[in-house]
Order: structure tokens, then C-alpha cells, then sequence
């Protein structure tokens, strides 16, 4: 489905977006973090309002996701198509599934391009209808092929729905009509999910609260750049175990990951306009510049002079 063909309503929005310093994900009752791993994007989001839930388009870009489901809200994803890898705490998606998870459930989401996801975010906690209940990170489930793309298209649909007949739509019960048969597919879905499946919580283990300490030491430390022997010190593992695990979540070396997220400190050091593109770079391990200048602007698709420019008179 191409979000740009829908006709936002009362009950439906859509956003549009290609500056990757302005994209924001508008989840609601998700804490959402991400760090794009590309220099331009063609973001595009829907977003359904139904009684007791929302429902999300979302066909997004290369980049990497942390985000916890927040309280009283139970969140559904799935993938719209099959045709693109996906790689969701530590595990490649290489048969039909969805994933589950109420409240403090945390998972990590290296993304790739042509992604296009659906979710399903409720606002309580769903436990009346036998679903797995997820621990401290998102249960993925295997489903049968048939209930996936039953999934796909009650979606395509309910939003189909509310952009062709807005005023049906907007009729009594018309909506609440829409949130019960997406929750029936749901219902089938899990209803065809593998018992091995349902039971495991794959993300609890030691590579991911290694990871999770990861983000939170480099999220208390924006202003100063961390090292692989400053994060195996206060995790208290060794660098190869801290590697290991950032290549089953992040996708990448954890050398690669911490220059990425130098690059990104630079970055909003220079959009704030109030630096020297050599004193940031330094300032933040890059110290060839000549070096530094050619990673920047192949990952960003502008020179760090060009950024500067930009915010500090105002280019676009």
C-alpha cells in the first residue's frame, strides 16, 4: 500500500518526511530512540484512531531502533511485505511472524531499506484473550503464512476504509466494527503461532541487558565520547563479549557502532551552530579530519561545512 495515496480524515493522518533531522516517529505509549545508518530518507507514516487502539503504516529507512512499550498499552508488529530483511532483537525474520508486548517490554530493531511495518498499539493491557504475555522484552512469534497475510490485509483495508468513505467511517460503531476485526486476526494469528514460539521470550538473555547497558552509558554521556574499554570497565565484560553482542543487535562491529554514534554527536554539535567543525571532530575522536570529512559526508550526503552553513544561516 502506498500511504501517499490515502486521504487523511478526522480518524486518519499521514506524514511525509525527507530530512533526517526533522523525522520523528509518532508512536504513542512507545519510548522510541533511533540512529539512521543512511545519509537520506523518504519516510512515510499513517496512523488509524480507533476506540481502544491506534493503528500504524509505517514505511521507513535504514536505522537502528530502541524502544520500550510504555504502561497500560499492549503493542502488536508485522511486517507488510517480504521482501525486505529485518533483524529484531538479535534474530533475523526468515518466516511469517509478528511480535507482542505490554507494558516495560524493550526491543531493538536494525532496519533496513524498503522497510514497510504495521503495529497495533493498545491502549491497555490485553489479558483477557490468551494472548502470550511478554517479559522484559518483545515475544516474537512464528505464525502460518495464511494468518500473516490475513493480518496484512484486514490492515490494508481498515485504513483503505477510512481514507475512501470518511463519513462511513465516522458513522456509530463503524470504528469499534474496524478495532474487532483487526483483533480478530490477531486472535487467529496467535492461534496459529507455534507453541515453542509463544513460549519463548528469545531477547531474555545476557546479549541484550549487555546491550541495553550499552545504550544507557552512551545516553548519560552525550557530551563526551566512550570508548570499547570504558564500556567493557563499567559493564564489567570484556570488549569481545560487549562485540558479540552489539553484532546481534546492532548488526555491525561494535567499532563501527560507537564511530556511528560519534558521527551523530558531531552532527548535532554542528546543527546547533555554535562550533568549529575541527573542535568537534576532535573533540570526539576523529582526529584525521581528512578522514573524518570523507566518512561525514558519505554518510550524510553533505560536508560538515555544509551543515555548519545550514545552521547557522538558516540554508536549506
Amino acid at each position: 500500500m502506498r500511504i501517499s495515496s490515502l486521504t487523511p480524515s478526522s480518524a486518519l493522518r499521514t506524514f511525509r518526511c525527507t530530512d533526517l533531522d526533522q523525522f520523528r516517529q509518532a508512536y504513542r505509549r512507545l519510548q522510541v530512540e533511533f540512529t539512521p545508518t543512511c545519509a537520506t530518507i523518504a519516510a512515510e507514516q499513517a496512523i488509524l484512531s480507533l476506540p481502544d487502539c491506534e493503528a500504524y503504516l509505517l514505511n521507513t529507512f535504514p536505522r537502528l531502533i530502541d524502544a520500550v512499550v510504555e504502561q497500560d498499552t499492549t503493542y502488536i508488529g508485522f511486517t507488510m511485505e517480504d521482501n525486505f530483511p529485518l533483524r529484531i532483537n538479535g534474530h533475523d525474520k526468515d518466516r511469517p511472524g509478528m511480535s507482542i508486548g505490554v507494558a516495560g517490554a524493550g526491543y531493538k530493531m536494525l532496519e533496513f531499506p524498503g522497510s514497510k511495518f504495521a503495529s497495533i498499539v493498545f491502549n491497555r493491557e490485553i489479558s483477557n484473550r490468551g494472548w502470550p504475555i511478554s517479559g522484559s522484552t518483545l515475544a516474537l512469534v512464528g505464525i502460518t503464512a495464511e494468518a500473516e497475510e490475513r493480518l496484512r490485509e484486514v490492515t490494508r483495508t481498515a485504513f483503505r476504509f477510512a481514507s475512501d468513505s470518511p463519513d462511513e467511517f465516522c458513522l456509530p460503531g463503524a470504528a469499534l466494527g474496524v478495532q474487532e476485526t483487526i483483533l480478530s486476526a490477531i486472535d487467529h494469528a496467535l492461534g496459529s503461532s507455534e507453541a515453542e514460539d509463544v513460549r519463548r521470550t528469545v531477547t531474555a538473555n545476557r546479549y541484550f541487558d549487555i546491550a541495553q547497558k550499552i545504550e544507557a552509558i552512551l545516553a548519560a554521556n552525550l557530551n563526551r565520547p566512550i570508548y570499547s574499554d570504558d564500556l567493557a570497565a563499567e559493564i564489567g565484560v570484556s570488549v569481545r563479549t560487549l562485540h558479540n553482542a552489539t553484532l546481534r543487535y546492532r548488526g555491525m562491529s561494535l567499532h563501527r557502532y560507537l564511530r556511528l554514534k560519534r558521527l551523530w554527536a558531531v552532527r548535532r554539535q554542528l546543527m546547533a551552530g555554535g562550533h568549529q567543525i575541527k573542535t568537534c571532530a576532535i573533540a570526539n575522536g576523529f582526529w584525521h579530519l581528512g578522514e573524518f570529512a570523507a566518512i561525514y559526508a558519505g554518510h550524510f550526503g553533505e560536508t560538515p561545512s555544509q551543515t555548519l552553513a545550514r545552521a547557522r544561516f538558516g540554508l536549506s
